[in-house]
């Protein structure tokens, strides 16, 4: 079994335990493996049951949602990253887009730094999943896979986001998790998510 594939067991088996992985997370963290940064030219193919439950989710998502976000960033050099942790009041809306895809806007509200962030994010891009597992109707995890382009030069990086998606009765927890050329890079925990 690969790496990349162990790997997603942990998160997996982290996640439908109800682990919290935002404490854990380090910018030292890195899968390795030269099997990561191959990408298969065919996209994922959802099964028959996997689309239903990818369609469930997506309905149950969308909507206006308030909450919380906290986050681990890692910036500055891979040599010496450093860490940053912050958090934010929520107001979320999640929109329904074509393909089971979702949109995400969000106010973000960062109150010890005294700023306002507007938040913008497309999530299940079908033509990116690399992975799909669901524990049932409440818990769901989808990763994407796809090589993006550098903003500021012509060089390309492998970034790979991992989706967890959580219900407990009126509650949503979403997590976001993003690996660049296999280092963590940010992880977003939507925590205490109520539908208003």
């Amino acid at each position: 079994m690969s790496r990349q594939k162990n790997f997603f067991l942990f998160v997996a088996i982290s996640f439908f335990s109800i682990q919290p992985a935002i404490a854990n997370q380090s910018c030292s963290e890195r899968i390795a493996g030269e099997a990561y940064y191959e990408i298969d030219k065919h996209p994922y193919s959802l099964s028959k049951e996997q689309e239903n439950q990818l369609e469930e989710v997506v309905d149950r998502l969308a909507g206006d949602w308030r909450g919380e976000l906290k986050q681990i960033e890692c910036k500055g050099s891979v040599k010496h990253p450093i860490k940053i942790t912050d958090s934010s009041s929520v107001e979320l809306e999640i929109k329904s887009h074509s393909e089971k895809r979702l949109k995400l806007h969000a106010d973000l509200d960062f109150r010890d730094q005294n700023k306002k962030v507007l938040y913008h994010r497309r999530i299940f891009e079908k033509r990116d999943i690399d992975t799909f597992l669901s524990n049932g109707p409440d818990t769901l995890i989808v990763t994407e896979k796809s090589y993006q382009s550098l903003q500021f030069s012509r060089g390309t990086v492998l970034v790979e986001t991992i989706y967890k998606v959580k219900f407990e009765q009126n509650l949503l927890q979403l997590d976001i998790i993003t690996y660049t050329n296999g280092f963590f890079s940010i992880e977003e925990q939507w925590l205490s998510l109520i539908h208003i």
